[in-house]
């Protein structure tokens, strides 16, 4: 299933209440300063593109935290109701989730004693759910039960959208198994080679990246040109950075991509080049791409990737003004012209 959003909206998510891009191009960078939300607005992003899916407003990178959250929607707005609207493949789609409240989850020593039923664990006791709508069509309710395991979110129904993938430096979405599935499926497509390019503009002494296993299970290797393997973090952050930023890409065809400090552990020397596979990699696999930086030399190497093709690329400034957040957008001509004349863009 393709994705591809033209304009977004949010309504009520964490301080971005009312923050709209009226405008999206295939590639968009998110460009502030620091705690202006540019990564709530990449969380915002990846719960309209799962509007299907509500539990992911139980996810702990959502919540940022690592203790359960009972009613995730109230640390997320104080609105009582999460919301945004959008445009999408050319439909437009209103998005809210509620959360409605049962009951206090319970000590599970005592739950033979008060009476739960203790045969099917799964349903042990449910303790609230999310009532989510689109476009004023109520959802199927998704609950949140109390396990032997902890607070599950339940999602009862499989809607079969396409997968929008998050990467960050804070986001740790999937599992490892998850990414080595990923990078198998990356393997038997024959586009190995396509990747172990693009980690040589980082480590130049790499020759291949396969799944070797030991004692601790599965993990990904990395073969110098010394003949020697290693772990791949041996091969320095910034590898390991652009493995993931080319794994999350590839993994988004016909979909959407988030990128959260794109240039985090890259030396600025290879952002042009970098940019310049983004976009080839998003013509090829159908991606939109949405990353977000502070940095000025990323923002100028996304600039002169798109040089031939400025239509290509959208910056989106985010600032506040007079205590509202607002946002800047700069595309075709005016951008390069922007860049020429050294405008602050972030």
């Amino acid at each position: 299933m393709q994705i591809s959003l033209s304009a977004f909206r949010v309504l009520n998510y964490r301080f971005l209440d009312g923050l709209a891009l009226p405008d999206l191009a295939q590639v968009n960078v998110v460009t502030g300063s620091n705690g202006v939300g540019k990564t709530a607005l990449l969380e915002a992003l990846w719960l309209f593109t799962g509007r299907y899916n509500s539990p992911l407003l139980w996810n702990q990178n959502v919540q940022r935290s690592d203790t359960p959250i009972l009613d995730p929607v109230s640390t997320l707005t104080r609105n009582g109701k999460v919301a945004f609207s959008g445009i999408e493949n050319g439909e437009e789609f209103e998005h809210d989730v509620k959360f409605v409240h049962y009951s206090q989850p319970v000590d599970l020593d005592s739950a033979v004693d008060s009476g739960l039923p203790s045969d099917d664990p799964t349903t042990l006791h449910l303790v609230g759910k999310l009532s989510a709508s689109v476009n004023g069509k109520e959802l199927e309710d998704q609950a949140l039960t109390q396990t032997p395991f902890g607070l599950v979110a339940a999602t009862t129904k499989q809607t079969g959208r396409a997968s929008c993938v998050i990467e960050g430096t804070r986001w740790q979405l999937e599992s490892s198994n998850e990414e080595l599935k990923r990078f198998s499926v990356l393997v038997e497509r024959g586009r190995k080679n396509e990747l172990r390019d693009a980690l040589r503009l980082i480590h130049p002494s790499l020759d291949d990246v396969e799944i070797l296993s030991n004692e601790r299970g599965p993990y990904l290797s990395g073969l110098a040109k010394n003949g020697r393997r290693y772990h791949l973090p041996a091969f320095g952050g910034g590898t390991v950075r652009l493995f993931r930023i080319f794994l999350a890409t590839y993994s988004s065809r016909d979909s959407v991509v988030l990128i959260d400090e794109i240039e985090n552990g890259l030396h600025h020397s290879v952002l042009l080049n970098l940019w310049q596979k983004l976009r080839n990699w998003a013509t090829e696999w159908n991606v939109q791409v949405f990353a977000t930086t502070h940095s000025r030399e990323c923002l100028s190497a996304a600039i002169s990737a798109f040089e031939d093709q400025p239509d290509g690329l959208m910056i989106h400034n985010l600032y506040r003004k007079d205590g509202e957040l607002e946002t800047a957008t700069f595309s075709g001509e005016p951008l390069l012209a922007a860049e020429e004349l050294s405008i602050e863009l972030r």
